[in-house]
C-alpha cells in the first residue's frame, strides 16, 4: 500500500488545518497509508546574537524540501529524482513503476537542485509563447 506523509513545521494548532488533515485521511484511507508527522519548530530567543541567527540558518539549510512527487512524465519514460539516498531513491522508483507500467523509470540525481529548493520538474516549466525568440 502506498504511504502519504504531511510533514509539518511545528503543531496544527488552528481548527481548520486539524479539520482539512482528517478530512484527506478520511478520503485517502481506502488506497493509502495517510500519516501526519508534525516537527518541532526552531525558534530564535527576542533578541539572538549574530552566532546564534548563524547557526539557525545553518540548521535550517539542512532541512531540504526533497520530494519524489517532483517527478516528470515524459512520451515512454518518467524521469523522478534522486537524492543519493539508495534505499528511499529504490523504493520511489518501484512506487512509480507500479503507478506507470509500461514506462521506462530513470532515477535523476538532483541533489543540485534541491539545495536551490527545487527540483526535477521545477527547472523543466514551460515558457509561454514568445519569451523565447
Amino acid at each position: 500500500m502506498i504511504k502519504v506523509t504531511v510533514l509539518c513545521i511545528g503543531k496544527l494548532k488552528e481548527r481548520y488545518w486539524r479539520e482539512a488533515c482528517d478530512e484527506y485521511a478520511k478520503r485517502l484511507s481506502a488506497w493509502c497509508k495517510f500519516t501526519i508527522i508534525e516537527l518541532p519548530e526552531s525558534r530564535l530567543p527576542e533578541n539572538p546574537a549574530p552566532a546564534q541567527i548563524e547557526r539557525a540558518l545553518e540548521e535550517e539549510g539542512e532541512r531540504l524540501p526533497a520530494t519524489y512527487a517532483n517527478f516528470l512524465i515524459l512520451n515512454d519514460a518518467v524521469l523522478y529524482p534522486t537524492y543519493r539516498q539508495p534505499e528511499n531513491d529504490a523504493r520511489a522508483g518501484k512506487v512509480l513503476q507500479e503507478a506507470f507500467p509500461g514506462y521506462e523509470i530513470i532515477g535523476i540525481d538532483c541533489c543540485a537542485l534541491i539545495k536551490q529548493h527545487g527540483s526535477l520538474h521545477c527547472v523543466t516549466m514551460q515558457y509561454p509563447v514568445g519569451v523565447l525568440k
